[in-house]
């Protein structure tokens, strides 16, 4: 029977073999309070199809696909677009840390005088520091030690996984086994020189990790393991697969802006150019708020004062006759 490899070092392939996709993301906000939501990335058909920046699938959308070549090059493009209001979230209905998430919120207020309009859209952060500095100082270009960040990754993985495992009445542990289980991996990932880490990892890295600890343990313990990682091992594969996207952002509002955060604005389109690096951690939030007056109740404002202000001199006028 053919081995298969652990996720995560596929995912390290491909994270050291990155090609750049661009995603463009189009807002245009309608008078009615509705707006487009359009979705384009272009680049290698590997990437662009991945799960790294899904596009939504569903009847409510339209979806194309295109290639050309370019130089010798396949280059697909990947349209999706659609029509919409008030709020959307993607994936629909996930706030997994696995995926990547992002929201739309639009709003319409209608006044007396005016209407005002609101777009919010927000990109979850990956929370990359917190769960594995060395990478995402990798990815911000501050370290280049390969052997840190992934024996970092490779310790927070595995004991994520054995985390949830102890939440697990059937397949929990002693806790202090479990400490020193932890404890052991990390000084094991850490002390693997970097050519004899690649190779430990394109076999059964884990058993290797736990042998000193198997005749403690339940017989398919490791096992267990094995798949309680592997939601860790595709929110890290993901995160890692965004490292060299970019991602623009083109919001068309209707009237005047009157408020926004983007990078630049060019007629009536603001614009914003960003990549994992702006969520890499926290979150990234877009901003944009827009009005538009009423000419007709500006005309019924303007001819009440007028009527008020002659009122007031008719007043004043008989005032003065009667004295």
């Amino acid at each position: 029977m053919r081995r298969i490899k652990p996720l995560f070092y596929l995912g390290l392939l491909s994270f050291l073999s990155l090609d750049c996709v661009e995603t463009v993301i189009s807002v245009r906000l309608l008078p009615d309070g509705h707006y487009t939501l359009r979705f384009q990335s272009k680049g290698d058909s590997t990437d662009v199809f991945d799960d790294d920046f899904p596009h939504p699938l569903s009847d409510d959308w339209t979806r194309s696909v295109q290639q050309q070549e370019n130089d010798g090059n396949k280059v697909w493009t990947l349209n999706t677009h659609g029509l919409f209001s008030g709020s959307i979230a993607f994936p629909q209905g996930s706030n997994s840390a696995i995926d990547l998430n992002h929201s739309i919120n639009v709003t319409k207020t209608d006044g007396w005088i005016a209407t005002h309009y609101k777009l919010e859209y927000r990109f979850r952060g990956r929370e990359a520091f917190r769960k594995y500095p060395q990478f995402a100082k990798q990815i911000r270009g501050v370290s280049s030690d390969s052997t840190q960040w992934i024996s970092e990754v490779l310790t927070f993985i595995v004991s994520a996984g054995m985390d949830d495992l102890q939440l697990s009445v059937q397949q929990a542990i002693d806790p202090d086994l479990a400490e020193r289980i932890k404890n052991h991996i990390q000084g094991y990932f850490i002390h693997i020189k970097e050519k004899e880490l690649f190779d430990e990892l394109s076999r059964d890295f884990l058993r290797n990790a736990f042998g000193p600890f198997l005749n403690q343990l339940p017989q398919d313990y490791v096992e267990s393991v094995k798949g309680a990682m592997a939601p860790y091992e595709q929110e890290w594969r993901i995160t890692s697969g965004l490292a060299d996207d970019n991602i623009r952002l083109y919001a068309f509002l209707p009237g005047v802006i009157t408020t926004h955060n983007a990078d630049a604005i060019s007629g009536d389109t603001l614009k914003w150019k960003f990549g994992l690096e702006q969520f890499l951690n926290d979150d990234y939030n877009i901003r944009a708020a827009s009005i538009v007056y009423s000419p007709r109740q500006i005309q019924a404002v303007i001819l009440g004062l007028t009527a008020l202000f002659l009122l007031f001199l008719w007043i004043i006028f008989k005032t003065r006759n009667k004295q």
